[in-house]
């Protein structure tokens, strides 16, 4: 079993969005996997907190008490929002992110046209 299998819908087509993005800047490692589908996951978990966030509001109200708390949605929402910016970086998911995602990349070497021709 992979980490993708832990993975809603959402979250696979997050997952396959990703990887896919790796690929395209040269990136394919089957270690990063994991890590990957808990990045998905923090997405899809963010995404469906978000949207019963801004459909119901970030507060309810507390019962007979009379007073207003920030809803677990909410604060769903937050910590998912803080490992994304955590751990979207390690895939390159902004401009200067894959610079440095690319260049730590090593840089493939050219054959030589006339090396053949020299045997």
């Amino acid at each position: 079993m992979t980490g993708k299998d832990y993975l809603t819908l959402k979250g696979r087509i997050i997952f396959s969005a990703i990887a896919k993005h790796l690929k395209d800047k040269g990136v394919e490692d089957s270690i990063t996997s994991f890590e990957l589908s808990m990045l998905a996951n923090s997405f899809d978990m963010y995404a469906e907190a978000a949207m019963f966030c801004n459909k119901n509001g970030n507060t309810l109200n507390s019962g007979d008490k009379g007073y207003m708390q920030v809803h677990p949605k909410y604060t769903i929402m937050k910590n998912e929002y803080t490992h994304i910016q955590k751990h979207a970086p390690k895939f390159g998911l902004n401009p200067l992110d894959v610079q440095k995602l690319t260049r730590a990349l090593p840089e493939k070497q050219e054959e030589d046209p006339l090396a053949a021709l020299a045997v």
